[in-house]
């Protein structure tokens, strides 16, 4: 579980605590739990919690919680499960059994850590969770869009997702202050939503954002496809005196990184692939993703990246140096 470790410890830094840390957990277990669950230990806030994967998922869904609280009597832990998704029956059901749990998306519920928060964040972690993928692609929607109202309908045709999730991520970014929303048209009922101002816009969702990626692949150059946008520090080599990167940085969507072989053999050049939670393919332009999916896929911080990002986002009307 090193790569969830990874993950998870970088969700807990970014939503919870800035100094949190998640490494593996050698338990001794009797022999159906140790068979049942991968364990990690997460540090955060002050207090220690066990993760546990379940490695059959589909069989133990309908005893999650009750499983769980077996495993959190054996360690004396407090335990939480870790998850790829979840059904919203299956969250509710695990809720109201105050059972904690992490999902891969960023979703959290961890009661234990809250009854530690200060009274101005009180209560579920999840209520602060990262933005969903089509809230992702909303806010940057309307980041790029002119200034002018936008509805619904809009935002399911020109990002490709159902009624339910536009609706669902307009009215998540109009209650946190980002959008604000009309209601007008020939029955008084068209809905349609606009930013205010678009620097407080991007200042006040990259809070909520979360990290745009899903996974990072190292794979041959051979299986980069034509229209992949650069990323990272390759897009920002390209609009600053920046030298590229040894391996170029690509972003591709899931449904691209489901094309890749498993074990492609190439031994020549190698490229890194940025698996994004959105399309790339929506904001891409010049062969180089959006300016802030750019900024946040890259993972170095020094001077020279932050002397490039300042030159390639002069004159953008959202940036704030």
């Amino acid at each position: 579980m090193i790569a969830e470790a990874a993950h998870i410890e970088q969700g807990l830094r970014r939503d919870i605590d800035p100094a949190a840390s998640v490494r593996a957990l050698p338990a001794a277990l009797s022999p159906f739990l140790a068979g049942s669950y991968d364990l990690l230990e997460a540090e955060l806030i002050g207090e220690r919690i066990v993760i546990a994967r379940p490695r059959e998922l589909d069989a133990q869904r309908p005893q999650l919680a009750k499983r769980a609280s077996a495993l959190a009597r054996a360690l004396e832990r407090p335990v939480a499960l870790y998850l790829p998704s979840m059904t919203r029956r299956q969250r509710r059901a695990l809720i109201e059994s105050r059972q904690g749990f992490i999902t891969r998306g960023g979703d959290y519920y961890l009661p234990q850590v809250s009854l530690l928060l200060s009274a101005a964040v009180a209560g579920p972690v999840c209520a602060t969770r990262p933005f969903s993928p089509a809230q992702q692609a909303t806010f940057l929607y309307f980041l790029y869009a002119e200034d002018r109202p936008i509805g619904g309908p809009e935002i399911q045709r020109e990002l490709g997702i159902s009624a339910g999730s536009a609706s669902s991520a307009l009215s998540e970014l109009t209650a946190l202050g980002l959008l604000e929303c009309s209601v007008g048209g020939r029955t008084g009922r068209k809905k349609s939503y606009r930013v205010p101002d678009k620097k407080e816009y991007l200042d006040a969702g990259l809070k909520r954002f979360g990290s745009p990626v899903r996974e990072t692949i190292e794979a041959p150059s051979s299986v980069v496809g034509e229209r992949w946008p650069k990323s990272g520090l390759s897009a920002l080599a390209d609009v600053s005196d920046l030298l590229p990167p040894e391996q170029p940085v690509y972003a591709i969507s899931r449904a691209q990184a489901r094309g890749i072989p498993a074990d492609p053999s190439d031994d020549g050049e190698r490229c890194v692939l940025k698996v994004l939670r959105y399309d790339p393919l929506l904001f891409a332009s010049a062969g180089r993703v959006d300016p802030v999916t750019m900024i946040l896929t890259i993972d170095e911080e020094d001077e020279r990246v932050s002397i490039a990002l300042r030159q390639a986002l002069e004159g953008q009307p959202w940036y704030r140096d």
